[in-house]
């Protein structure tokens, strides 16, 4: 009998660059340490490369799932805000992680996510990690196919 390893995901980390760098950095780690492929922009993009299009390509082509890292300043990021409507107008799926009580963004609401204290992000994301695939596989993918209606 034999065992197949399951192909880790391919995780697009979104944070915003004032107060979510740090977590993001760790992110990468717990994600890699876990199986799984992180892009961060910080240090994943190519250089010389055109910013948005590099970061659009890989939310909406290359990724399995985006990872919204929320902090305070988050609702203030405009490329935050930016990468999460790359992920929804493309029905990507989206896992948030709220850190400090800070407020989600009301379209990310209805996403999956975990609040979270940044004393225990390492040890608590590490979890999240180990499962994510069977996190993201509950997560409702949008069929592609529904087209709204107007009249």
């Amino acid at each position: 009998m034999s065992t197949q390893a399951i192909p880790g995901l391919k995780v697009f980390i979104s944070y915003p660059t004032r107060d979510g760098l740090d977590k993001a950095r760790q992110a990468v780690d717990i994600l890699k340490r876990a199986g799984h492929q992180a892009w961060l922009w910080d240090h994943s993009k190519t250089i010389g490369a055109l910013a948005w299009r590099e970061i659009a390509n890989c939310i909406v082509n290359e990724s399995d799932v985006l990872l919204y890292v929320c902090t305070p300043s988050s609702l203030k990021s405009w490329g935050q805000a930016q990468e999460a409507g790359y992920a929804l107008n493309h029905r990507r799926k989206i896992l948030v992680v709220s850190l400090d009580d800070a407020t989600v963004p009301l379209e990310l609401t209805a996403r999956w996510y975990e609040k979270l204290q940044s004393d225990q992000f390492y040890k608590k994301f590490r979890t999240i990690a180990t499962s994510l695939s069977a996190i993201t596989s509950r997560i409702q993918k949008l069929d592609d196919g529904v087209v709204a209606q107007l009249k």
